[in-house]
């Protein structure tokens, strides 16, 4: 299931925008294929950053991962249809990837779905590992 849908990308970028960014054929107008294959992408780069913490596929979409989604898919697209990207556009690709970097790390929890973050194996300076639970975590 897409993290992401068409209605989504109907909220933030007008017709003419979808268009310039999805029509491939000249034919004027939104290139589903297109979309949809950028969304595969976008939503790729997304698991590939939550496939440490989280159990994929997520069972909902939290709604980062939705904004994410359309976020990533939209940089995608420009990248590939646009010379030059919007000043804006860019900064929205900058915090995606910022904001995708610390759900990585574990800085952003996506609270909607906490309770299927996987356990975390740390390895001492001797060698030693050791496991933090998320049950172990509830009480602090």
């Amino acid at each position: 299931m897409p993290y992401s849908i068409l209605t989504d990308y109907q909220k933030v970028l007008s017709t003419e925008e979808l268009i310039q960014l999805t029509d491939i054929n000249q034919a004027e107008v939104v290139n589903t294929t297109v979309l949809t294959e950028a969304i595969s992408y976008a939503d790729s780069l997304i698991d590939s950053h939550l496939a440490e913490l989280y159990d994929l596929p997520l069972t909902t979409t939290p709604l980062l991962i939705k904004q994410l989604s359309v976020q990533v898919t939209i940089c995608y697209l420009y990248g590939f249809r646009v010379d030059e990207m919007p000043a804006a556009k860019k900064f929205m690709c900058d915090t995606a990837a910022e904001t995708l970097k610390k759900i990585q790390s574990g800085q952003v929890v996506l609270n909607e779905i906490k309770s299927s973050a996987k356990d975390l194996t740390f390895s001492l300076l001797d060698d030693t590992d050791f496991t933090i639970t998320m049950s172990s975590l509830e009480n602090y």
